[in-house]
């Protein structure tokens, strides 16, 4: 009795409690882990004490478009859309170059998103002194934002990169990513994702690789020696950015350690290949 009474209890946690019509989707099909969970032409639904108890889908309260934004360029910085949503924007430079891993550098002040509208003043705030990254010479910069609801929720971090000193251009960007992927011994795959169609270049130590017009990039790098650093270049239009990663050692053989170990010190280094513990005295 008290499994079914659990398994009641979790089915009405999942499914409205009144006899709700669901909404005609395209749904795939249910597991048969999942019992007591039956299909008819409306949909989904739990059978409890003679009725149906349809599955009740309601909208997302964000979606990942409507976070982002869609900034586009103005005659003085960068204007978006958020669909509706109000509240406030931080936003600042992301300085590639000055660090292994480049964050945005958020300006002393935000700007108010007001019915899903916000702007970014480039002319009257980031320049000068607030050039952090030498945009007014090179024309070109690429700044973070995070958007904050009304009730202080942090919802998405983003970034655009622009061109020009006035008016502004918003030009391709990697908004996700770089990541790298499927790393073994001899080969490993960078990712990642642009805001708009866009060819881009990626370097693994010598070996360049042109990635053809697309959102969505994955590069394939093959032959890579074991146990081995390797520096990395993302390039996308007019913008580069540089990481690392070291690839898998050869099967068999345990990961490179940091060097210097401190001596008298033990260390554990868990082996994510073969699931192994090394201990260093």
């Amino acid at each position: 009795m008290k499994s079914i009474f659990t398994m009641i209890i979790g089915a009405c946690i999942l499914f409205s409690s009144a006899p709700i019509r669901a909404q005609k989707v395209k749904v795939t099909a249910v597991p048969s882990v999942h019992s007591l969970i039956l299909k008819d032409k409306e949909g989904y639904y739990f059978p409890f004490r003679k009725k149906k108890i349809y599955e009740l889908i309601s909208p997302p309260e964000y979606t990942l478009t409507q976070l982002m934004g869609n900034p586009k360029g103005t005659k003085k910085g960068l204007k978006f859309d958020f669909m509706g949503l109000n509240g406030k924007m931080m936003y600042g430079f992301i300085p590639y170059g000055d660090s292994k891993h480049p964050q945005p550098v958020y300006f002393r002040s935000s700007t108010e998103i007001v019915e899903g509208k916000a702007s970014i003043d480039i002319l009257g705030q980031l320049k000068g002194t607030y050039d952090m990254v030498g945009w007014e010479q090179s024309q070109k910069g690429t700044l973070g934002y995070r958007v904050i609801n009304d009730s202080g929720e942090f919802l998405y971090d983003g970034i655009v990169t622009f061109n020009g000193v006035g008016p502004f251009k918003v030009s391709a960007t990697i908004v996700e990513g770089p990541f790298v992927n499927l790393v073994t011994s001899e080969s490993a795959v960078i990712s990642f994702t642009l805001n708009k169609k866009e060819s881009a270049e990626v370097k693994v130590g010598e070996t360049t690789i042109n990635s053809s017009e697309a959102i969505n990039h994955q590069v394939l790098f093959s032959d890579l020696s074991p146990d081995t650093d390797y520096s990395y270049q993302v390039q996308v239009g007019s913008t580069s950015i540089n990481f690392s990663f070291l690839t898998a050692p050869e099967p068999g053989t345990h990961l490179r350690l940091p060097t210097p170990v401190t001596q008298g010190v033990a260390m554990e280094v868990v082996n994510e290949i073969f699931g192994e513990l090394i201990f260093i005295l």
